[in-house]
């Protein structure tokens, strides 16, 4: 028989216990080294948005002039040159997560997921060309983005060893935003726009933990002791937010842009928490205790988008257009799961509120600086080369990493092939991003023995390594009568 502290022992100790692990140890990966698995939150892109946006590594603050300006700047919808359609979607996103030895020798999170969806479509419509200089121009924007998802599905490395953990997380914000551009004069551009955000979110969790002693549990029977945790979790949230930008071409060829995007507004948010712990350890005498606990939760869930601050400068000179983006995330609370409340189910006591309280997530994230570095060649007519880089940093904060919860710093690239045309035009291209943190991983492994006289010891070193590949493919299409004639005003400079 394994070694289990006293406490364990009989019926009314081991309900107690295992109600308290269920609500404290359901997500337990949330709350432990190495093994928090990431969140929409954590780095501010893990795929560029757009299509010529994209190319340049989303260094287009100050670029814009179509129909991601919404997104980056909604200043730049004043020099949108036409008014045009645009999809631009991940042909395919490859997103992986892999912690060698995590629970111990042989025990690897490894995940590697694939999924496509689309990360912007949208369009602008020149409301009024203004005067001949380019001045008093109104131009109006909607797009709708999905600028961050997040899809992992972890299994265990080696299948065969009686103790494993398995889990999936699915995590996606879509984001509608509208807005109006004005051109102001030759030189100045202001925009706003408004909209909203849903994040929905959902999770899975199967912890088994078993011993390959055998202990008596019926007449001439003997059975393994085990714990056996499942768990289902689910999310949505909705909020408001709001952009204001401004987008100067001092001179010709040269832009600049400032954005500010407001921290959201939650107008709506729900989480339910559902799951079970079954049970079979011994008694003082060696005979093994069956039980269940369910439980049960309802709770709200905010949308938690921080307020955001950049700035661009960007300079075109025949054939080349370089562009540079400099941006901050402010701190904020993410409020992924909060005031919880006890759902009794029948026969089962109800939990003390400490226990409820624990199967909360709320994260503090911290300041989040990035950069964006893109380029543009001229390579024929009329073809592009575009190419870009940029940081992924995390918001993970000093004070959540000695809590235990893991940093990533990212650090990406982009390639693209535009078609610039005047009526259509269509970019091809891919984007990698990768990050690699040491963290602390548990070094017994999670058999039931193991934990029962050690716990979740988080002691080992380890490696997170974690990378994204989008394949991306985007067009616009000018649709509007009269929009292929060249722009009438010298002025703003694309």
């Amino acid at each position: 028989m394994h070694s289990c502290p006293n406490f364990l022992y009989g019926a009314h100790g081991m309900r107690s216990l295992l109600a308290a692990a269920a609500f404290v140890s359901v997500w337990w990966p949330a709350h432990a080294h190495a093994l928090d698995p990431p969140t929409v939150y954590d780095n501010f892109q893990n795929y560029p948005l757009g299509s010529r946006a994209a190319g340049m590594g989303g260094a287009y603050t100050a670029l814009a002039c179509d129909e991601a300006a919404l997104h980056y700047n909604p200043a730049a919808l004043g020099c949108a040159n036409a008014s045009r359609l645009e999809l631009a979607a991940n042909a395919y996103l490859i997103q992986a997560y892999s912690v060698p030895d995590a629970f111990g020798e042989r025990n690897d999170i490894d995940a590697i997921n694939f999924h496509s969806l689309p990360s912007i479509a949208g369009g602008v419509r020149i409301l009024s060309e203004g005067e001949e200089d380019g001045s008093n121009r109104w131009v109006f924007g909607f797009n709708v983005v999905v600028p961050h998802s997040l899809i992992l599905k972890i299994d265990p490395e080696h299948p065969e060893m009686p103790s494993i953990l398995t889990g999936s997380i699915v995590d996606n914000i879509i984001a509608l935003d509208v807005g109006v551009g004005w051109q102001i004069n030759r030189y100045v551009a202001v925009g706003a726009s408004i909209g909203g955000a849903l994040r929905t979110y959902a999770a899975e969790s199967h912890f088994f933990s078993t011993t390959s002693q055998r202990v008596p549990c019926g007449t001439g029977l003997t059975c393994g002791s085990f714990y056996l945790q499942t768990a289902d979790q689910e999310a949505l949230a909705l909020g408001l937010r709001g952009k204001a930008g401004v987008r100067i071409t001092p001179v010709d060829g040269l832009s600049l842009g400032l954005a500010v995007v407001s921290p959201s507004i939650d107008v709506f948010g729900t989480s339910e928490l559902t799951g079970n712990v079954s049970y079979g350890l011994p008694d003082a005498t060696g005979a093994l205790i069956h039980d269940a606990v369910p439980f049960r939760y309802e709770g709200s869930s905010n949308l938690s988008m921080p307020l955001r601050l950049a700035f661009g400068i960007a300079y075109h000179a025949h054939p080349v257009t370089v562009s540079l983006d400099a941006s901050l995330n402010f701190p904020h609370t993410v409020e992924t799961v909060h005031e919880l409340e006890q759902i009794i189910v029948e026969g089962f006591p109800e939990l003390s509120q400490d226990i409820v309280d624990a199967a909360e997530t709320v994260h503090e994230r911290t300041w989040q600086p990035n950069v964006n570095l893109g380029a543009e060649f001229a390579i024929a007519e009329p073809v592009v080369l575009d190419v870009g880089a940029f940081t992924d940093l995390s918001s993970v904060s000093d004070d959540a990493v000695d809590e235990g919860q893991d940093r990533v710093h990212m650090f990406g690239g982009t390639l693209a092939l535009g078609f610039p045309g005047r009526r259509a035009r269509g970019w091809f291209g891919v984007s990698f991003e990768m990050g690699r943190a040491s963290a602390k991983v548990i070094p017994g492994g999670i058999d039931l023995a193991t934990l029962a006289q050690n716990g979740f010891a988080f002691t080992a070193e380890s490696t997170i390594t974690r990378w994204t590949l989008a394949g991306f493919i985007g067009s616009n299409y000018s649709f509007y009568e009269g929009d292929n004639e060249d722009p009438p005003p010298p002025k703003p400079k694309r």
